[in-house]
């Protein structure tokens, strides 16, 4: 069997699953396309293809804007702190799914933004914070030697990861060079 993973972005309507497959995430202000202050966090994420189009019609990514270590809004909302139940699996932007290798435990997951080149490097001129759905507080996972840990995951055939994301630009432009990873020991 070969094993794979797949990338679903949740929407705001019920946690709806939209596919990234070779799509991208786009962290924006207020609307698509709308430019976020530096040193400030998107109030708006999207999927779009390769030519930089939104593919979140009619509904839109979930959004969670990190606020402080310990702190993020969801869809705009107020403030709250991450907690084992909050922001929910189906509030979470980004789920993977790792399927395909038999009924396997996994273990040793991590999760890393990079410069969208090199997996070890850290992205240009973007602050990304994230986590898993569960965590207590936001870690800034930059470049492979900051990637956060990823709970270890039973016996299934399935097995679903969420995530809340959010990035910060740290300089003036159009900022593309980023990437998200992810991986797993599987047995």
């Amino acid at each position: 069997m070969a094993a794979t993973f797949t990338w679903n972005g949740q929407d705001d309507n019920a946690g709806t699953e939209i596919a990234i497959a070779t799509d991208e995430f786009g962290f924006y202000g207020t609307n698509f396309d709308d430019a976020i202050e530096v040193s400030a966090y998107q109030d708006s994420t999207h999927v779009e293809d390769s030519n930089q189009a939104d593919q979140c019609t009619p509904d839109h990514l979930n959004n969670t804007k990190y606020i402080s270590d310990s702190q993020v809004s969801l869809n705009g909302g107020a403030t709250s702190d991450p907690a084992a139940g909050y922001p929910a699996t189906s509030d979470c932007p980004l789920n993977i799914r790792f399927d395909g290798a038999g009924t396997v435990a996994t273990s040793s997951a991590t999760f890393w933004s990079y410069d969208g080149a090199t997996q070890t490097a850290v992205p240009t001129d973007i602050t990304f914070q994230g986590n898993e759905q569960g965590q207590l507080s936001w870690e800034q996972a930059e470049g492979s030697g900051a990637a956060f840990a990823v709970g270890d995951s039973g016996s299934a055939s399935t097995h679903d990861f969420f995530f809340f994301l959010s990035a910060s630009p740290d300089a003036v432009g159009v900022l593309e060079a980023m990437g998200l990873t992810f991986q797993l020991t599987y047995q």
